[in-house]
């Protein structure tokens, strides 16, 4: 079941899928990237993978290319830019200053599917509410919804409602979240770990239109990094 395992986080294939469930994690791939054997033709869910951001590059490029089968166009807006300052994998990361800038693409719609969406993230402060991913086209909108981290360094779900507010991250620490919907159970795993609660919802979430590290009114940014950052469920349209 795609994203059930917790964002995709397990040990380090060396045969084929046959070894384990889910697909192949983002240091699996900056692994085999190294040695010229990925993408793997053997990953059962690659025509899933909706947007794949690596976040590498040169120091200030503003270029996020899409490494997905999709290849969507992704737009940068404001300052976010390409830093070599941090990184997890590759050595750059995608920086944000929380003030207006963020990445802007449209994907497939979600609908009623099952959907993984994780990344590795850096917060240099919780200040104010970080969105990581927002569908929505206003504040009280289900047709889409916010998945972020709120001032005390929680993540959750927004969707008409606060409705799953569960696992802390760490200033200026690396982490890997995840946030997934399985067969319309809603989870949010932080290094692998499912977290606290969860949330029922397999209702159609139609919006195609995506900000990564902004909410859909540009009022509230990531301030940090954000590196490997992926979603699967429907194909890139």
């Amino acid at each position: 079941m795609i994203g059930f395992n917790g964002g995709l986080l397990g040990s380090q294939r060396t045969t084929t899928t046959s070894a384990g469930i889910g697909v192949w994690t983002a240091n699996e791939q900056v692994l085999l990237r190294r040695v010229n054997t990925w993408p793997r033709t053997d990953d059962p869910y690659l025509a899933n993978v909706s947007l794949l951001l690596h976040m590498n590059g040169s120091n200030n490029s503003t270029v996020f290319a899409d490494s997905g089968p999709g290849a969507a166009t992704v737009t940068t807006i404001g300052d976010a830019k390409i830093s070599t300052t941090q990184s997890k994998f590759g050595g750059a990361s995608g920086a944000f200053d929380g003030s207006g800038d963020y990445l802007s693409c449209t994907l497939g719609a979600i609908g009623t599917n099952d959907f993984t969406i994780e990344t590795y993230v850096r917060m240099t402060s919780f200040a104010n509410y970080r969105m990581l991913y927002d569908t929505r086209a206003s504040d009280g909108d289900t047709a889409g919804f916010v998945w972020g981290v709120n001032s005390s360094g929680q993540l959750f779900v927004y969707l008409g409602s606060f409705v799953l507010t569960t696992g802390t991250l760490t200033v200026n620490t690396w982490s890997h979240v995840a946030l997934t919907r399985a067969s319309g159970t809603w989870r949010i795993f932080v290094d692998g770990a499912l977290q606290a609660g969860s949330y029922s919802n397999s209702g159609n979430l139609t919006r195609t239109a995506v900000r990564i590290g902004m909410d859909w009114a540009t009022l509230y940014g990531v301030n940090g990094f954000l590196d490997e950052y992926r979603k699967i469920g429907r194909a890139h349209v």
